[in-house]
């Protein structure tokens, strides 16, 4: 088992990105950095941890400016094993907005066992290359893992030719939980929140208190109780100069 932890320090023009495949009990921890990352490749993620294998993975606290992807994890086992990621206070936003993919993607396949925590994360005007799977927060599910997935106090805000929150699940024998809670949506070209369910997999949606505010097409929860969405301005402190903080005044 190995432990890595990367923190306090400035990528300009660099990326980390790791394949684990050998052994189990890792822990990656990669917080505090700052990264930019002007690389004209739209999938290019700035923060990218591969596991396949048992494995813990932290990533807090970030500031990250990048064309392509902010974060992108990957959960790939042959076997029930079990693999955990915390992604949780980072700021993503990207200097070329017409070119740039996802915010944070998790993309889980295999027959593992897999955890993903998502808190506190700001997402800012991302997903105008307009090349796909392009969102705010994705989480593509493929093969028949089983997947339990909260998401809590995010802001995904402006995404361009691209949802918000999507969540995807593409094979019948996956089992996918998804906690979504006081999450805000706003100014997207697309919905605020999509879930898609092509497979007809067992999905299960605990959700409340979100909020989907102007954006461009309605919301998609492919029939699964979505709670209360409300649709109220958050008032952020100044969203065209990226500052989301909320107003004392805000419904949020």
């Amino acid at each position: 088992a190995e432990t890595l932890l990367i923190e306090r320090l400035s990528f300009s023009l660099a990326q980390v990105s790791g394949l684990v495949s050998q052994a189990s009990g890792h822990s990656v921890t990669i917080r505090d950095n700052v990264f930019f990352l002007e690389i004209a490749n739209n999938n290019t993620p700035s923060v990218e941890i591969d596991a396949r294998v048992p494995l813990t993975g932290v990533v807090s606290g970030n500031r990250i400016t990048s064309i392509g992807q902010g974060i992108r994890l990957w959960a790939i086992t042959a076997t029930s094993e079990a693999i955990d990621y915390t992604v949780e206070r980072n700021v993503i936003d990207t200097s070329l907005p017409a070119e740039s993919n996802i915010g944070i993607s998790a993309d889980f396949r295999g027959q593992g066992s897999y955890t993903l925590r998502a808190f506190s994360n700001v997402v800012d005007r991302v997903g105008g290359c307009n090349c796909g799977l392009n969102a705010g927060i994705l989480l593509l599910v493929l093969q028949t893992p089983q997947v339990v997935a909260s998401l809590t106090n995010n802001t995904v805000n402006g995404t361009q030719t691209a949802n918000g929150f999507v969540f995807r699940v593409d094979d019948p024998g996956a089992t996918v939980t998804i906690n979504l809670f006081n999450n805000i949506a706003s100014g997207g070209d697309r919905s605020g929140y999509t879930v898609s369910n092509s497979g007809g997999a067992s999905i299960t949606l605990v959700a409340d208190e979100n909020d989907s505010w102007n954006n461009g097409i309605p919301d998609n929860f492919a029939g699964l109780p979505s709670g209360t969405v409300r649709n109220k301005n958050p008032q952020y402190v100044n969203a065209g100069a990226g500052d989301l903080r909320l107003q004392p005044t805000s419904p949020m």
